[in-house]
């Protein structure tokens, strides 16, 4: 066979473009295809046919051929033909000026906007103490670390999750610590004799330190009792008193002779004890280990004002008149006593500025029992001026009986005043144990001021998981077993207490509850009052305080110039009730008006719009 030509190997024979499906073409090119993509080059293409008994067909590519790209659009000198054409100047103009008008436009729309549309509500400046729930600890009754039977700091550090930061703490943000000063053992830690250092059975500074510390880090304040009114019969100063020594001679209150006939806020006895070593008498408005200041004395009033206190205790009884008549008006509530509390109040002010740190005095009169909560509230809603004009709310104390006990340890009507006490507007303080319903001690266990004091009731078993030693200070009240933590955070243990405080807690963190207006409402036996914020979610808080169930419209029934919605959702209520079929389930939407409520019951509603707007 002879070689195949130079066409023949770039088109291939007759047999090879069969056997292909390229067809015949008389150029040797693929029918159909441009013939721009085949550049005939002999170099890039080869058919090469060296089997033509099998009819094979071998094709060798050396390279791709080039496709040369076309431009597409207008050229330079195109385009400037249009750019420099008088009509198209005046459109470009014209576009640009449209642009520009809109852009104003829309500048001045949003500012309009912005001065006409409705204010954001306005949110008071609140400083910590006064959106927190204050637990009162009694130090020596919280919990024991070491086993000695007495409660300490540690004791306290480890039980803080209690208060806050888990899914079952009480919702508490500020702890107020009872005196842990060193004393002179006879006023249960109130008769000081050095503000300045930790009484050893508390444990040591550095504890002191580490509780601050751990407080600090979930968001606890820490207060401090300051007890200006008097110290220790074995406080230094004392000590100098009595010898007549240089400027301390005048350091507490002296008479030759008893001026009245005063009786001790404490025993019901005189109030003024003869001192043997001075030969003179000295007051004391509580026990006779307790001699009071001389707060007339500007020396003593410097001393004291390099203390870091935080609550004035007795702050009532810190001046008497200049005369020390028998009039039971002269040894309490004197001008003097609020002149030096705000000089106190400026000084922790500035100690606050110098330290960029909040110190707050906070300043309580006398302890307010159950009975008089409701005519507080009539005064308090009257108040002109609610955020600066702040109250405190206390129903419970270390030197008063515990509500439950006052009560007949009767558990709904301490959960209705547990919510009657925590959703007022101002701070709320409570005694550690109302919140499991603790009582006093009986009669046949203690005596006086120590049956509102005994230890903390943790969880059933060995000493009710105060301490893991085999003696107590103090007895544990006899019903322990059932009244305590452990017991009433246990599944199935239904709606106890405890978990009554934790969601008033937490409720008492909504904006409403926080600042805003109060308005008080009574229909029959029902006491109930509306918190509002402007701009939040209101509150209606309602209470049956009476004997028998009552029936209140709550619509029709509410204050002068307030609304209430026609429905609303229950955010909390005060426990199981017998014969309830789960009207008042929390989350449960209900209509506000022929609300039927059983006695000792309360009832938190809310709704999300306020209906005065």
């Amino acid at each position: 066979m002879s070689a195949p030509t130079e066409k023949e190997a770039l088109t291939g024979t007759e047999n090879e473009k069969e056997a292909l499906k390229v067809g015949d073409s008389s150029d040797g090119n693929v029918p159909g295809m441009d013939d721009s993509v085949l550049d005939h080059d002999s170099s890039r293409a080869r058919f090469i046919s060296n089997s033509h008994e099998k009819g094979e067909v071998y094709v060798d590519v050396e390279g791709k051929s080039k496709v040369e790209e076309e431009f597409v659009g207008l050229s330079k000198e195109e385009l400037m033909k249009f750019a420099n054409d008088p009509k198209w100047k005046k459109i470009r103009l014209a576009f640009l000026i449209i642009f520009a008008v809109g852009w104003v436009g829309m500048l001045v729309a949003a500012v309009i906007i912005i001065i006409v549309a409705p204010k954001c509500p306005p949110k008071p400046k609140l400083d910590w103490w006064q959106v927190s729930t204050v637990y009162q600890v009694y130090p020596k009754s919280f919990k024991d670390s070491n086993a000695d039977g007495f409660g300490d700091l540690n004791g306290l550090h480890s039980k803080l999750g209690h208060l806050t930061g888990s899914p079952e703490s009480i919702n508490i943000s500020a702890v107020l610590l009872s005196a842990v000063y060193p004393h002179g053992g006879t006023a249960g830690g109130y008769d000081v004799t050095d503000y300045e250092n930790i009484s050893p059975e508390f444990g040591t500074m550095e504890d002191f330190y580490d509780l601050r510390v751990a407080m600090h880090k979930k968001g606890l304040h820490l207060i401090l009792d300051f007890i200006p009114n008097h110290t220790s019969k074995k406080h230094p100063w004392f000590e100098q008193s009595r010898k007549k020594e240089g400027k301390y001679a005048d350091y507490y209150v002296w008479k030759a002779t008893p001026p009245n006939s005063w009786k001790s806020i404490s025993t019901g006895e005189s109030a003024w004890e003869y001192d043997n070593e001075r030969r003179e008498y000295y007051l004391h408005q509580f026990g006779k280990d307790q001699p009071d200041l001389n707060l007339h004395n500007e020396d003593v009033r410097a001393e004291l004002e390099g203390v870091d206190g935080f609550r004035v205790v007795n702050a009532d009884y810190l001046f008497e008149c200049a005369n020390f008549t028998n009039d039971e008006s002269c040894r309490k509530l004197q001008p003097q006593s609020y002149e030096i509390i705000t000089d106190w109040r400026q000084i922790m002010d500035a100690i606050a500025k110098e330290e960029d740190k909040a110190r707050e005095l906070l300043v309580l009169g006398e302890s307010c029992l159950a009975r008089c909560v409701y005519e507080k509230i009539s005064l308090w809603a009257s108040a002109s001026d609610p955020v600066h004009l702040w109250n405190n709310w206390q129903i419970g104390d270390m030197d008063t009986s515990r509500v439950s006990s006052r009560f007949n340890r009767d558990v709904d009507m301490i959960n209705v005043l547990a919510m009657l006490h925590l959703m007022l507007p101002g701070t709320a303080i409570t005694y550690y144990g109302e919140e499991i319903g603790m009582h006093d001690l009986d009669d046949d266990q203690a005596s006086g001021i120590d049956k509102y004091r005994s230890p903390m009731q943790w969880s059933p078993g060995h000493m009710y998981g105060f301490t893991e030693g085999n003696t107590t200070w103090e007895p544990m009240a006899k019903d322990s077993n059932h009244i305590n933590v452990m017991s009433q955070l246990a599944h199935g243990a239904g709606l106890t207490s405890l978990k009554i405080y934790g969601q008033l807690g937490n409720l008492r963190k909504e904006p409403s509850f926080q600042w805003g207006r109060l308005n008080v409402g009574v229909a029959e036996n029902i006491l109930f009052y509306i918190r509002q914020a402007t701009g939040f979610p209101g509150f209606l808080v309602a209470m049956n305080l009476g004997p028998t169930r009552s029936t209140v419209d709550f619509i029709n029934s509410a204050p002068d110039g307030v609304s209430v919605p026609k429905e609303a959702t229950v955010m909390a209520n005060t426990g199981n009730f017998a014969g309830s079929s789960g009207e008042f389930d929390i989350g449960k939407k209900v209509v506000l008006s022929n609300l039927l409520l059983k006695a000792k019951q309360g009832v938190i509603f809310k709704w999300d719009k306020d209906p005065n707007q």
